[in-house]
Order: structure tokens, then C-alpha cells, then sequence
């Protein structure tokens, strides 16, 4: 017997579920040059079904925490490397945070509710509530996106990369 030691390794795959609900469009259709020509990275959009408050949850499991001052935009490191920009809202920083309340921080599970979004006042103030997901990692990842559907935060896959 030999024990599985003939196996092919297979590297892991990581599934990005959706962090609010929403319809899911590609990046190109984002109306904002850094997004739709990928210079952040890969990944795809959402346009959020809610108007007035929104809870983004975490698109996968891993290490949270905000990537700007004005708390609409967070990244999660997964254990394997993968990084997960979630960055809710266009132009949302001249909001210095009002509209965003963070719910948690540091180690999360997929699912786990992680930012509150005021957004109809984001509306109120000219800022697309379009949200962004968006892998951040370098390296040799494929992606296989599901555009085109409506999705269910916390349940529906939209991401699945494997290195």
C-alpha cells in the first residue's frame, strides 16, 4: 500500500460568497476607471438590492480589518494568502465614515456580519452604492466569476479561485 503518497497534490480552493445581496455585474461596468480596468486585481461587482440599511458580511473566512479611514472599504487575509478587498461604495470616502459602522474586526468566518451601510444616505449625498470584491493577492490565481445573476449575501458563491 502506498498510502496516498502517488496522489496528485491539489492546491486549495478558496469560494468568495457574497457579502450583500444584490446583482452581480463584471468589473468593466463599474463607473470608475481603477475598478473596471482591474488595476486593484480581478473580481466583480455588486449592485445592492437595499436602499436604506445594508449589513456586508464577510466573503470568506480570515484575518478583517478596514482598508481606509472612512470605514467603507475592508480587507480579509485568508490563511492561505488570498486577500479580499470588499469596498463598498463609489467616491464614499468624502463620507469620512458617516453612513459606516463597523461590526467586527480581526479573525471572521464567512457569513459573519462585519459593516453596516447607511445607504440611502449614501444616495442622499451622490455616492453609487455599488460594491466591489476584488482579490488583492499577486500571484498565479485563476478566478471563475458568476456575472449576470442575483445573489444572496452569505450563501451564493461568486468568486472561487485556486492557485
Amino acid at each position: 500500500m502506498a498510502f496516498g503518497l502517488f496522489k496528485k497534490k491539489t492546491d486549495p480552493v478558496v469560494s468568495v460568497v457574497a457579502p450583500i445581496d444584490g446583482q452581480v455585474v463584471p468589473l468593466e461596468q463599474v463607473p470608475d476607471q481603477v475598478f473596471s480596468s482591474r488595476v486593484l486585481g480581478d473580481g466583480v461587482a455588486i449592485i445592492p438590492n437595499d436602499t436604506s440599511l445594508m449589513t456586508v458580511l464577510a466573503p470568506m473566512d480570515g484575518e478583517c480589518e478596514s482598508a481606509t479611514d472612512a470605514y467603507n472599504a475592508f480587507v480579509i487575509r485568508g490563511e492561505n494568502g488570498i486577500e479580499i478587498l470588499v469596498h463598498v461604495g463609489l467616491e464614499a470616502i468624502v463620507m469620512e465614515g458617516r453612513g459606516f459602522h463597523v461590526l467586527k474586526s480581526g479573525s471572521v468566518k464567512a457569513g459573519e456580519p462585519v459593516l453596516d451601510v447607511d445607504v440611502a444616505l449614501l444616495v442622499e449625498n451622490n455616492i453609487n452604492p455599488i460594491t466591489m470584491i476584488v482579490i488583492n493577492t499577486k500571484g498565479n490565481y485563476r478566478s471563475t466569476e458568476n456575472v449576470d445573476i442575483t445573489v444572496a449575501a452569505g450563501k451564493d458563491e461568486i468568486l472561487r479561485f485556486q492557485q
